[in-house]
C-alpha cells in the first residue's frame, strides 16, 4: 500500500538510545569557523630507502624558504622555495622532528613541539606529507610595579593556556625564565609564540602574579602591559576530625586575585600551608575519602602575618566513594550511575581523585554502576547511604587498524578519532571524548589502547585525501580488534550562491559550513565572498548538508548534497532576515527518532508537522528511505537520508505493529526551530 501526502513543513531531530540529538544542538562544529584543507597533494612516493618528506608554512599556508628541519639524532635539511624538505637515508625507527627558521617561532619547550614520526621495520616507504607550521612571534611589553613603584629584577615566565604547535595544539605548558625586568620595572618579550596565555611573575618579597590572560595572533604587538604585584601572604592551619584526629585532606585555594587555583595535601599529621600567595580574599576547599567536603568562604589572607584556618571534616553522608581502573588507579572524570528502588536515576561525576558524592539522596540505598569511554561498565554494586563504596571498572578493549589511500598503498600522516559509538547501557558522553591521535607512520597503523566495548565507527582525516569513515568495528572486553583499513579517497568540492530570500541579493560574509554533528574533526567551511558566492574545497563524497549563518540572518542548513569525488556540486542557499525566538530552519519529516533493537523507531511526532499529520505513530519502525533499507545504518545516517531540499519527497517504509508494512511519500518543507525556552 502506497499514500502520499503533500505538506509544506518540516523538522527531524533524532534520539538515539532513549538520549535526544537535536540537530541544532550546541555540540555542533562552530558555524563561524573558517577553515579549509588547502593543503598541497603530496606526490605519491614510490619505494625505497625509508624518508621523511613534507613542508614548513606559516600560520597563512604560504611556504617558508630556508627553514631548518631536523631530527633529535642529528639528521637535517632546509626547505627550498615551495616550502618543501626532505630527510633520506633514514633507519628504520622514531624520530622525533622539529623546525626553525629567521623571522618565525614554534610554541613549546623542544621535547613538547617536536613532531613524532615513525619508519616501520617491515616498511620500505616513507612518511611524506608532513605539514610543519612556523608563525610569526608577537611583541610583549611593559613594566612589572608593586603599589605603583617600579619592580626590579623580576622573573618573568609564560603559560600558555591553549597554542599550536608545529602540527596541532598543544597541552598547557609553561616556559620559564623567558626575561627579567630592567632597574624602572621595564620588560620587553620579542620572540613570543601566539596563542592564549598569561605571564608569570616571581619577585622577592611577593607573591607570584599572572598578568590578566592574553590572546596574541601572529605578528602582533602590545605595549604598556602593567602587572602589579600584591604583598606575599601565607594561609596555613591543621584538618582534624570531630574528634580531633589529623585528616591527610586535600585543600584548594581559589578565587579573589588568583587567576589558578593552588592546591596542597595536608601531612600525617594534618598540618598544611599555602605560601607566597597573592593578599586578598579567598575560597579554601577540603577533601578526603569518607569525609565531607567543607568549604570556607571568605578566607582572609593578610600581608602582615600568616593566617590560620582550621578545618573540621564531618563523616561523609549520603552517597559517597571511589572510581578505579582494573589495577585500582582512580578514574578522574568517569560517571557514575545510581538507580534507585523507584524513580529516576542519578548520574554523578567523579574528581580528580576518582571521588563522587552525592550528600543528600532521595533513598537509603541504590544500584551504582561506574561507566567509562575507556572502560567496560563495572558491575552493579548495591550501595547504602553513609558507608563508602568502591567501584572498580572492568578492562575494555583495544582496536589497532592502518589507513590506505586509492591504490592500497599507507597513508602515512593522518589523524583518527571516534566518530560514532553503539553501546549496552547508558553512555552520558560524546564520542569525541574518546581524543584524537595523531599519526605519523610509514606503515599508516593506528591504535586505541583502551575502549569500552561496543561497535564503534572511526573517522580519518588527511590533508591530502578526503576524511572517510571505517566499517562498524566491534570492541570486546579483554580483547584486541585488529585489522581494521579505513580506505581515503579523493576529495570533492562544494560551491554556490546564498542570497537573500526576500530581495535576492547576494550575501557576503556568511559561513558555510559542511553540518556534520558527528565528526570528532573541525568544520570544514568558509566565508562568502562579495557576491555572495561560496567554495568549499576537501569535502568528503555522500550525501552532505550544509549550514549558512549570518549575523542578522535565520541559521538554515541546506541538505541532500550529493558531493562526488573529484568534481564540484553546486547549492545555491536563501536565507531570510531572523526574527525574535528563532534559532534554525531546516527540512525534514517532524520525527523524533531512537534506536531500539527493532532498529529505528520513531519515538514522536511533532504536532503540526508532516509525520504527524500524515498519520505515522509512535513505535512506527522506519525500514527504509526512498527504496535504500536502513537497517546496518547509524541514527545519524538515517537522518541525513531523511532530510533534504524543501519541495523535494521522501518516500518511507514503514513497519506498525497490528498494520504491517507499508510505504508513503512526504513532501519536505520547512520548519523554524525556537529557541529554548521560548
Amino acid at each position: 500500500m502506497k499514500k502520499t501526502h503533500i505538506i509544506a513543513a518540516l523538522l527531524l531531530s533524532t534520539v538515539a538510545a532513549l538520549t535526544f540529538y537535536w540537530l541544532w544542538s550546541a555540540d555542533a562544529p562552530n558555524a563561524d569557523s573558517n577553515q579549509l584543507d588547502n593543503a598541497q597533494q603530496a606526490p605519491a612516493e614510490a619505494p625505497g630507502t625509508p624518508f621523511i618528506a613534507g613542508r614548513v608554512v606559516d600560520s597563512t599556508g604560504r611556504p617558508i624558504e630556508g627553514a631548518t628541519v631536523d631530527t633529535t639524532d642529528g639528521a637535517s635539511a632546509v626547505t627550498d622555495a615551495a616550502g618543501e624538505f626532505r630527510l633520506e637515508e633514514l633507519e628504520p625507527g622514531a624520530y622525533r622532528l622539529d623546525a626553525r627558521a629567521d623571522d618565525f617561532v614554534s610554541a613549546g619547550p623542544e621535547a613538547v613541539r617536536r613532531v613524532e614520526v615513525v619508519l616501520s621495520d617491515d616498511s620500505d616507504a616513507g612518511v611524506a606529507g608532513l605539514e610543519l607550521v612556523l608563525r610569526r612571534p608577537a611583541e610583549v611589553s611593559g613594566r612589572i610595579v608593586a603599589s605603583g613603584r617600579a619592580v626590579s629584577d623580576a622573573n618573568i615566565s609564560i603559560y600558555y593556556l591553549s597554542a599550536d604547535g608545529l602540527d596541532g595544539r598543544l597541552d598547557p605548558f609553561v616556559t620559564d625564565g623567558v626575561a627579567k625586568s630592567g632597574a624602572d620595572g621595564s620588560f620587553a618579550l620579542d620572540k613570543v609564540a601566539p596563542g592564549r596565555l598569561r605571564l608569570l611573575v616571581e619577585a622577592k618579597e611577593h607573591a607570584l602574579a599572572e598578568s590578566r590572560e592574553l590572546y596574541l595572533e601572529p605578528g602582533e604587538t602590545l605595549e604598556d602591559l602593567v602587572i602589579d604585584l600584591a604583598p606575599s601572604a601565607t594561609v596555613y592551619g591543621e584538618v582534624v576530625d570531630t574528634a580531633g584526629n589529623p585528616v591527610r585532606a586535600e585543600l584548594v585555594l581559589r578565587g579573589g586575585p588568583l587567576a589558578r587555583s593552588r592546591k596542597v595535601t595536608a601531612d600525617t599529621s594534618g598540618t598544611y600551608a599555602f605560601h607566597n600567595v597573592p593578599a586578598g580574599t579567598f575560597i579554601l576547599e577540603a577533601t578526603a575519602s569518607g569525609y565531607r567536603t567543607e568549604k570556607i568562604d571568605a578566607v582572609e589572607a593578610a600581608a602582615d602575618e600568616p593566617t590560620s584556618v582550621d578545618v573540621v571534616m564531618e563523616a561523609a553522608k549520603g552517597i559517597f566513594g571511589r572510581v578505579v581502573d582494573p589495577n585500582g588507579e582512580p578514574v578522574a572524570s568517569s560517571f557514575v550511575r545510581l538507580r534507585p528502588p523507584q524513580g529516576r536515576w542519578k548520574f554523578l561525576r567523579t574528581d580528580d581523585d576518582g571521588r563522587f558524592q552525592w550528600d543528600n539522596p532521595q533513598h537509603d540505598s541504590y544500584t551504582a554502576t561506574a561507566i567509562s569511554q575507556h572502560y567496560e561498565l563495572s558491575r552493579p554494586t548495591h550501595v547504602t547511604v553513609g558507608a563508602e563504596s568502591t567501584l572498580e571498572l572492568r578492562a575494555g578493549g583495544a582496536v589497532s587498524g592502518r589507513v590506505v589511500g586509492p591504490d592500497g598503498r599507507p597513508v602515512n600522516s593522518f589523524t583518527v578519532g571516534v566518530e560514532a559509538i553503539e553501546t549496552k547501557g547508558p553512555r552520558p558522553y560524546r564520542p569525541r571524548s574518546a581524543g584524537l591521535e595523531k599519526v605519523n607512520d610509514s606503515s599508516g597503523r593506528f591504535r586505541f589502547d583502551s575502549l569500552r566495548p561496543g561497535t564503534y565507527w572511526f573517522r580519518v582525516q588527511t590533508n591530502r585525501y578526503a576524511s572517510a569513515s571505517s566499517e562498524p568495528v566491534v570492541v570486546r572486553a579483554g580483547s584486541e580488534t585488529s585489522g581494521v583499513t579505513i580506505r581515503v579517497g579523493e576529495a570533492g568540492r562544494v560551491t554556490g550562491q546564498v542570497t537573500d530570500a526576500k530581495t535576492g541579493a547576494p550575501v557576503a560574509g556568511a559561513s558555510v559550513m559542511i553540518f556534520d554533528p558527528t565528526s570528532p574533526f573541525q568544520a570544514n567551511s568558509t566565508r562568502t565572498d562579495a557576491r555572495g558566492r561560496y567554495d568549499i574545497d576537501g569535502v568528503a563524497p555522500g550525501r552532505r548538508s550544509l549550514r549558512v549563518a549570518k549575523k542578522g540572518y535565520l541559521s538554515t542548513v541546506s541538505a541532500g548534497v550529493s558531493v562526488g569525488p573529484g568534481g564540484a556540486t553546486t547549492r545555491d542557499v536563501q536565507i531570510r532576515k531572523q526574527k525574535p525566538g528563532e534559532a534554525m530552519q531546516f527540512h525534514g519529516i517532524g520525527a523524533v527518532l531512537m534506536k531500539t533493537d527493532k532498529g529505528v523507531v520513531i519515538r514522536n511526532t511533532m504536532d503540526g508537522h508532516p509525520a504527524a499529520e500524515f498519520g505515522l505513530q509512535a513505535r512506527d519502525v522506519i525500514l527504509a528511505v526512498d527504496g535504500e533499507p536502513v537497517d546496518g545504518l547509524r541514527l545519524d545516517e538515517v537522518v541525513e537520508k531523511i532530510r533534504g531540499q524543501q519541495g523535494v519527497p521522501v518516500e518511507l517504509e514503514i513497519d506498525r505493529e497490528g498494520e504491517g508494512r507499508f510505504s508513503t511519500e512526504i513532501e519536505r518543507g520547512s520548519v523554524v526551530v525556537k529557541k529554548r525556552g521560548r
